[in-house]
């Protein structure tokens, strides 16, 4: 509860912190990231603490509260970048961090814990993502992602979600521990579970502000910021959470929330950002390529039945690989 509670003030602190030099926008980015860190901690303890009360697997939390979680940040991002008239960096935010989550976030999961899968959620979460990832190509394929092209995205995530909780009456999995002692207060868990998701999007807010502003600092493109910077910032929460959960053994967390969070930015931000306002697509048809490879070699991989750390090797090695043209263009 302290670390809870220092973190929140942390978050404050941004409130009275300026963004115009590049001092502030560090101090704000460092503040932004204490606040991820303390509240992924603490959200996945939470998220971990209503899958045992409820008998629900951690693969099933992760594809749902913990995923649909840390996806917030890409739909206030891209809701806000649409409104103020910066198209590139909505498309590219969703685009960027569907490649980082499971390049990067995966990459350090599997680094860190061993993450087993099974045949049920390849043939299912799994198919699913890869087949509503080229589907989004496709629409985006004329250049615009228009209200009608939004709405078959939301509509089919709203469906599938609709359809996993008619047919996910899931067992517990091997990975959730008898615990013995008594668990925490129902109120504890609830305010771990709401102040952990908050310092989370808060923390990437602060985070994206000041990592935003150090980019145009340097006179960096818009199309490169919303990639690599702003798709680094909104994915920060996925990292934070993958972290914490492999500290705890819930591989399957990291897993169900790097696959949840990748639908739910499809679907749900790329959705509702194309009813609200129709975006161009410019320039972006190399980078949804890579996005559409990544999810059908994440598929392939997951028919090894584990990612380890070969897989989290070649991931982050690839990761870097695709940075590096981007980062070139600063040079």
């Amino acid at each position: 509860m302290k670390s809870l509670i220092l973190a929140a003030v942390c978050g404050l602190a941004t409130l009275f912190l300026g963004a115009s030099t590049p001092i502030e926008q560090l101090v704000l980015f460092v503040l932004g990231l204490a606040m991820v860190v303390v509240g992924g901690d603490k959200f996945v303890d939470a998220a971990a603490a209503v899958a045992t009360r409820l008998g629900m697997s951690p693969l099933w939390v992760g594809m749902t509260i913990v995923a649909f979680g840390t996806s917030v940040p890409e739909l206030l991002v891209s809701l806000n970048a649409a409104f103020a008239g910066h198209p590139g960096i909505s498309i590219g935010n969703v685009v960027g961090s569907n490649i980082a989550n499971p390049l990067l976030i995966l990459g350090v999961g599997s680094c860190l814990t061993t993450i087993r899968t099974s045949s049920q959620f390849i043939r299912k979460e799994g198919l699913f993502l890869v087949g509503l990832t080229i589907l989004s190509g496709v629409l985006m394929i004329e250049g615009q992602l228009g209200r009608i092209a939004g709405s078959v995205l939301l509509i089919t995530v709203i469906g599938f979600n609709i359809y996993l909780a008619k047919t996910s009456k899931v067992e517990a999995s091997e990975e959730v521990e008898e615990d013995d002692g008594e668990e925490d207060p129902l109120w504890q868990t609830v305010v771990f579970l709401v102040g952990g998701l908050g310092l989370l999007l808060w923390g990437a807010d602060r985070m994206v502000l000041g990592a935003v502003g150090i980019a145009h600092s340097l006179g960096v493109a818009e199309s490169v910021i919303s990639l690599t910077v702003v798709a680094f910032g909104t994915s920060v929460p996925e990292l934070a959470a993958t972290i914490s959960a492999a500290k705890k053994g819930q591989g399957q967390m990291i897993l169900g929330n790097v696959v949840g969070s990748n639908i739910f930015n499809i679907g749900l931000v790329l959705g509702v950002t194309g009813v609200v306002s129709p975006i161009p697509v410019e320039n972006m048809a190399g980078d949804i390529g890579i996005m559409v490879f990544v999810s059908i070699a994440l598929l392939g991989w997951m028919g090894r039945a584990k990612l380890n750390g070969a897989y989290g090797i070649i991931a982050l090695g690839g990761y870097i690989f695709y940075l590096l043209p981007h980062i070139l263009t600063i040079f």
